[in-house]
Order: C-alpha cells, then sequence, then structure tokens
C-alpha cells in the first residue's frame, strides 16, 4: 500500500500548490480530505479509518493554508500518518499544522 501511496504522491508532487477544497466526517470513525492538485480540476480523495488522533482545521482556514510545501503520508507501526508540509516521521507528523492519524487509509486519485 505505501508504494500505492508514494507513487501518487509523486506523480501530483505530494500537492505542492494544490488546496485542501474539504474535509469532512463521514460515518462515527471516518474522516475525507478532498484535494485539488495544482493545475487540474480533478480532486483526489484521502479516505482515513479507525482515526487515533487528529488535528483538523476548520472550513474558514483550508483556503489560507499554505500548500507551497505539499502534503505528506508517513507509514509507522501499522498507522499512517497525514500532515501538512513534509514529514519523514510520526514526530514530524504531530508538529505539522494539521494532521490525521489513522488505521488504514485509501485514496481515490
Amino acid at each position: 500500500m505505501q508504494q500505492t501511496i508514494q507513487s501518487i504522491l509523486n506523480q501530483y508532487r505530494h500537492f505542492k500548490g494544490g488546496t485542501i477544497d474539504a474535509v469532512y466526517q463521514e460515518g462515527d470513525d471516518s474522516i475525507i480530505v478532498e484535494i485539488l492538485p495544482e493545475e487540474t480540476e480533478h480532486k483526489v480523495l484521502f479516505r482515513f479509518e479507525e482515526i487515533q488522533e487528529t488535528r483538523v482545521l476548520t472550513a474558514s482556514v483550508l483556503s489560507l493554508m499554505d500548500m507551497s510545501q505539499g502534503i505528506c503520508v508517513v507509514e509507522e507501526y501499522g498507522l499512517y500518518g497525514f500532515a501538512l508540509g513534509e514529514a519523514e516521521t510520526m514526530l514530524h507528523v504531530h508538529n505539522a499544522p494539521m494532521y490525521i492519524i489513522a488505521k488504514r487509509l485509501d485514496i481515490v486519485p
């Protein structure tokens, strides 16, 4: 799964310069993040399930986020950590302005 995640991140240049259009809860234990890559009209959906921890920003702040460093997905200890900016470990994920840590991650390109 990590290879697929990395290939999608590489394909979209880690979504540098893109926009996070929406973050919303789907069910009791699922969060969807919609990202619009730079110079495209096709959104990419990140579906996180079995959420362990989050710091999610409100919709009014999402459009103001600096996406010049893009996003990252870190896999450690059987968990996926999604964060704004660059990160290589869960420690870095926890220090990001927005992050989601979950047991399952599906990406719909």
